[in-house]
């Protein structure tokens, strides 16, 4: 019985660490996944703060992928795994500062007061019913 609680527990723990590692990458695509709706945004309305609002949350995609690969690249080393390239996910980290900077600087630009506008002309875009009928479907 102690053993086979060992293994659970141990099965449990290694499921977790490939759980953590997964993470950097879910967080990635999600990050992306938001950035990619902003962008569509932008192509329908043609505000170029969508654009803006796409390249932060970019920028914040790459960035927690390089932090969250940094932090678990140093616990393997501390478990005298593997000595890690650290230098290998800066370009990731550099494309992130860039497009975040970019981000910044162009909402800073343009102000972000007239997004909810655009934003509620866009949803207006959609009709009502098919919304409702898609909520519906998912409860249903």
């Amino acid at each position: 019985m102690k053993q086979q609680t060992e293994t659970n527990l141990r099965s449990l723990a290694m499921f977790l660490v490939k759980l953590e590692r997964n993470d950097a990458i879910s967080s990635l695509a999600v990050m992306l996944t938001l950035s990619a709706v902003s962008l569509a945004a932008y192509a329908l309305t043609g505000d170029h703060s969508f654009k803006g609002v796409s390249l932060v949350l970019g920028g914040l995609g790459c960035y927690l992928f390089w932090y969250k690969n940094l932090k678990l690249d140093y616990r393997d080393e501390c478990e005298s795994k593997a000595s890690p390239r650290y230098s290998r996910y800066l370009p990731v980290l550099a494309v992130g500062v860039v497009a975040a900077y970019f981000g910044v600087t162009l909402l800073s630009h343009l102000g972000t007061d007239h997004l909810f506008t655009t934003f509620t002309k866009l949803a207006h875009l959609v009709p009502a019913s098919f919304i409702s009928k898609k909520f519906d479907s998912l409860f249903s």
